[in-house]
């Protein structure tokens, strides 16, 4: 087993290696700082949930997983009918998931274990380094075609502890998030007119399929802005257009792509929708202390209750819990994290704004969407503070995005400047 380990880590850092090769020749230093920063919160994902919360789902997926692994060395057949079924409906053994978005993480889960050995901290480790490769893939797309936000990039892509935390270990999140950071990084070559190779194409179509599969709405909030931006940059290529109209462009076709994919999946139904959020909401408050919510205003499956409730689950998913409103140490942490998300917020808004570069706007729309979305289906603070690492990369992106602020803190950090 020590030798299986060795193996897996010199395997880690090879194709750590070959891949620094090919994307992270100038900033040697900061890819290896971001590297080990990725693999250190993976491993840490794992700690907490052995000392601090015993169990949770980072546990519990890898032991289901161990199971079919165990079961691919004995029985082969089984293991490969299992694989291939859309659910567990075998009686050869029980899996707590069954359905299909965790089952299928099960499975991927499982085919790391066999290369592992069923060893949950190298299995997190390759978690980690499919967490980075797309983080740093994103990194360079746009460090290379907007030079000027590679402090912003690198703040929310590297430097947030909860970002960290949540996207880099053995949870669905990982896997989501490295597919949305992989089409953002596409869509920013796209927009700039850059050449996507066939191999990145391919892995275009595979990020959608395990994004789609794991985080569906994730997907259907991104996909529609992507398309959008893609539409308003083929219109608007060789014309001169406002920045200003070119918004109100790309919200019109992203409206009408929005309203296209309700009829993609029964769940985005607006009916649906409504229903969906007002009835995780119902359950999530019921299992939550009265201090440790987002307490809404009379919230019903209609769009008017959702409208007047939209600004406050905004505001209370970026900045929520406040300091005054900490209780323990995780909730202390916390909004000691969202207190600089205020300031960069604040900081963001009132300085003035100059032209923003494409890329811009669907970030802004797709974090925002989705924030106001988990924000109202689920309210608990707990729960909230790993689900939004969908969207808190970005939001956090858009403050910091030429916020003089930020500018005038790095320039005093020698390190972070370098």
């Amino acid at each position: 087993m020590s030798a299986l380990l060795i193996v897996n880590c010199i395997a880690i850092i090879g194709f750590a290696i070959g891949f620094q090769r090919s994307f992270g020749v100038d900033l040697q230093k900061f890819y290896w700082f971001a590297f080990f920063i990725k693999w250190l919160a993976a491993l840490s994902l794992g700690l907490v949930y052995t000392y601090y919360y015993p169990g949770g789902d980072t546990w519990t997926y890898f032991e289901e997983a161990k199971k079919l692994s165990l079961l691919a060395t004995s029985v082969f057949s089984q293991f490969w009918d299992l694989f291939l079924a859309s659910n567990d409906t075998s009686t050869v053994t029980h899996f707590l998931y069954v359905h299909d978005r965790s089952f299928l993480f099960v499975k991927i889960v499982s085919l790391l274990n066999l290369v592992s050995g069923n060893n949950y901290w190298v299995t997190a480790s390759y978690f980690s380094l499919v967490s980075f490769f797309s983080s740093w893939f994103l990194f360079i797309q746009l460090r290379r075609f907007a030079p000027d936000s590679t402090r912003a990039a690198a703040l929310a892509i590297f430097l947030f502890p909860s970002i960290l935390f949540w996207s880099s270990g053995l949870l669905k999140e990982t896997l989501a998030m490295a597919a949305v950071y992989y089409l953002t990084a596409i869509l920013i070559r796209l927009l700039y007119g850059a050449k996507v190779h066939l191999v990145q194409w391919a892995l275009v179509f595979f990020s959608v399929w395990i994004g789609w599969s794991i985080k569906y709405y994730w997907l259907g909030i991104i996909i529609a802005a992507w398309f959008s931006s893609l539409f308003v940059f083929i219109l608007t290529k060789n014309r001169k257009i406002s920045q200003r109209k070119s918004g109100l462009g790309w919200l019109g076709v992203f409206l009408l792509l929005a309203a296209a994919a309700s009829f993609a999946h029964p769940n985005f139904h607006l009916e649906r929708v409504m229903e969906v959020i007002v009835s995780n909401h119902d359950l999530s408050v019921l299992q939550s202390k009265s201090n440790n919510y987002i307490h809404y205003y009379n919230l019903e499956p209609t769009v008017v209750s959702m409208a007047l409730n939209s600004p406050w689950a905004l505001f209370s998913a970026l900045f929520r819990p406040l300091p005054f409103e900490a209780s323990g140490l995780p909730s202390a942490l916390a909004s000691l994290e969202n207190l600089i998300i205020f300031v960069l917020a604040v900081s963001y808004l009132a300085s003035a704004r100059k032209k923003s570069p494409p890329f811009v706007i669907p970030l802004f729309v797709f974090s925002v969407v989705l924030c106001v979305f988990l924000a109202l289906s689920t309210p608990n603070f707990g729960t909230l503070s790993r689900y939004r690492v969908g969207f808190l990369p970005f939001m956090i992106f858009v403050f910091s995005f030429r916020n003089p602020l930020l500018n005038y803190l790095m320039n005093r950090l020698s390190f972070l400047t370098k």
